[in-house]
Parts: C-alpha cells; structure tokens; sequence
C-alpha cells in the first residue's frame, strides 16, 4: 500500500481520512492537493511536481480547471461534493479495467496499461513485459509485481511467468495456451492457480 501525501484543509483532510486505506490500494504514489484562492497556479507548478506521483486536485470553482487538466491529473474532486467524488474514484480504480501500471526502467518510468499486458517473463533481474504490439524491459522481481497485480487479474503459472487472466485461452497440466498463439509452461506447483 502506497502511502497518500496530502496539501489541503483540515477539513478536507477530515473527509478523506475514512477513506485512506482504500485510496491507498490505487497502483501510484498520490497526491492530494487543494487549490484554493491562496495559492497561484505558477506557484504549483514551480514547485515542480513529483513525476512519479499522481496527482489529485481539490477546486472549489472552476478556477485553473484548463491549467490542472495539462498536468494530467488522476482525478479532480469538488470541494463542495468530495465524499461522493471520492466514492466515486475508488469504484472506478475498483471496478475499472484500464489501470495504468507503472515500472521504473533505470531513471525513467514506463506506463503500461494493465488489460494490455497479456505476461510477463522474468529473466535473470529483470522482468519482460509482453503485449500485443510490443515487449518492454524492466528490472525488477517477479514476486513484487505479482503482489501489485494480483488484484488486477494476474496470476502466476510457473517460476519465471506472470499471465492476465484475461488471454488465457486454454491451459493443459504442462502448458497455458494465451491469446496470440502464446504457450507458456505451467509450473507443478502453480497449477491451483487457474481458474
């Protein structure tokens, strides 16, 4: 669970506090962030916002709506309606099916949405991420990005392979057959695994 970085009212922290532990089941570092009539929209951004955060504004009007939409915000909550606006984020990470995921690959960071990603092969340190149209590289372990993304339909079918759910087409006690004409081994000790 990410922890969740906060710059608003005391108020708004009140609201939100119920909440936290289910905002912090979203797949990115967030940041809430109140705009209010004291703080400039230049000031914001010269405080060069975290890249590897997203960001979640708090507006109580229309103000610097155009400015807030260019930074790609993950969300915008009404100050006057943000118990319901809340509610309603967390039914669509919880409900939605294009969660962006995100993987460092040395100082840069990829984004890769999650229904894209049909497996991912580890290989010595690093991982290898297989979709449709391409294959990416990252370093890292198989067992930390199977805990971030169980939830979202992935499950483990051998030592070095991570599946979505999604592609598999057809599976036998040695082999998954995925969508694209893909088969993979299936690991003795993964084979409770499938549905």
């Amino acid at each position: 669970m990410m922890p969740i970085l906060m710059h608003c009212s005391d108020e708004a922290q009140a609201i939100i506090h119920p909440y936290l532990e289910q905002l912090s089941m979203f797949p990115q570092q967030i940041y809430i962030y109140q705009m209010d009539h004291t703080i400039s929209f230049s000031k914001l951004t010269q405080q060069q916002l975290n890249e590897n955060c997203r960001y979640i504004f708090i507006i109580e009007n229309g103000d610097f709506i155009l400015q807030i939409l260019d930074l790609k915000p993950l969300t915008i909550w009404r100050q006057q309606f943000l118990k319901e606006d809340i509610e309603a984020s967390i039914k669509d990470v919880r409900y939605h099916p294009d969660i962006i995921l995100r993987f460092q690959s040395g100082k840069n960071t990829l984004c890769v949405n999650a229904s894209h990603i049909i497996y991912i092969e580890s290989y010595l340190h690093y991982l290898i991420i297989h979709t449709a149209s391409t294959t990416f590289k990252v370093r890292d372990k198989i067992s930390n990005t199977m805990l971030r993304l169980k939830e979202y339909g992935f499950i483990q079918i051998h030592r070095s392979y991570l599946i979505n759910l999604n592609y598999l087409v057809a599976y036998t006690d040695k082999n998954c057959l995925l969508a694209h004409q893909i088969e993979l081994p299936l690991g003795d000790k993964f084979k409770n695994q499938l549905p």
